[in-house]
């Protein structure tokens, strides 16, 4: 390798590292027009396509490398293979890399994935109730003394909770597939985001300006949100534009007035 290769090479790994996806393609797009063959280049590109949305495409090129990847990149490949396919409904092959998977990787399982691709193969997925969802915030995150965290009283939390699905599904670059991160993602019950939004409310005594937002996995469909004191990944947060309203009657008052309980 000369040196204008290793210096190919090396802002590239800088442009990953930093999330600046716009030079990273360029820099693979370099390599490849030298060295077609490139695996690294080849790889990374594939995944800055999902990333654009050819998910497709991305998928094509991972197949095609798929027996020369080794350790943490066939890790990632078989993942994000698995992940395209399920939201592509075929859901026999993303079992079939799931699998694959499993076999290569059976001490690092993905929960949240396989339950998601299990649900749907065999038609167990309980279906979405938005209004179920809303009233556990509320409850939980509204009301509850014992919660851990609150919202405050001037925020109306089903206004919310419209104002951050608005948000998930119109905002590209909280939507858009990363398959850099799909094993954080996959791991887990679902998907996490941070919305900012100042003194939305109280977590353990102390004022909050975040709003953690947990969603099922690789969809926008919210399970729960409440308020946090800082951001656990930053590069999937977002600016909540709510007005809160001091005049507004707290969502305390409104679950009293709709139970008549106090």
């Amino acid at each position: 390798m000369n040196n204008k290769e290793k210096k190919l090479y090396k802002s590239l790994k800088k442009a990953l590292d930093n999330g600046n996806y716009i030079i990273a393609e360029k820099l693979c797009l370099e390599i490849l027009k030298n060295k077609p063959d490139d695996i690294f280049a080849l790889y990374n590109y594939s995944c800055l396509l999902c990333i654009k949305g050819k998910m497709n495409e991305g998928k094509d090129i991972i197949k095609s490398i798929l027996p020369s990847l080794k350790d943490s990149k066939l890790q990632y490949s078989l993942a994000t293979l698995a992940k395209i396919y399920l939201e592509n409904k075929d859901y026999d092959t993303a079992y079939k890399y799931l699998s694959q998977y499993n076999k290569n990787f059976p001490r690092e399982p993905l929960f949240g994935l396989e339950s998601n691709i299990n649900a749907k193969l065999y038609k167990n997925q309980r279906e979405y109730d938005k209004k179920q969802v809303i009233n556990h915030i509320i409850k939980r995150h509204g009301y509850d003394p014992y919660a851990p965290s609150k919202f405050n009283k001037n925020i109306n939390i089903p206004e919310l909770f419209e104002e951050v699905t608005y948000k998930l599904t119109t905002t590209p670059r909280l939507t858009a597939f990363n398959p850099f991160f799909i094993l954080a993602n996959a791991k887990q019950g679902g998907d996490e985001y941070y919305g900012d939004l100042v003194n939305c409310g109280q977590s353990s005594g102390e004022n909050c300006n975040y709003v953690k937002v947990v969603t099922n996995i690789f969809e926008n469909n919210i399970i729960t949100m409440f308020p946090v004191k800082e951001k656990r990944v930053p590069h999937q947060s977002f600016t909540i534009d709510y007005d809160k309203e001091e005049e507004k009657s707290s969502q305390i008052e409104k679950f009293y007035k709709k139970w008549g309980k106090r």
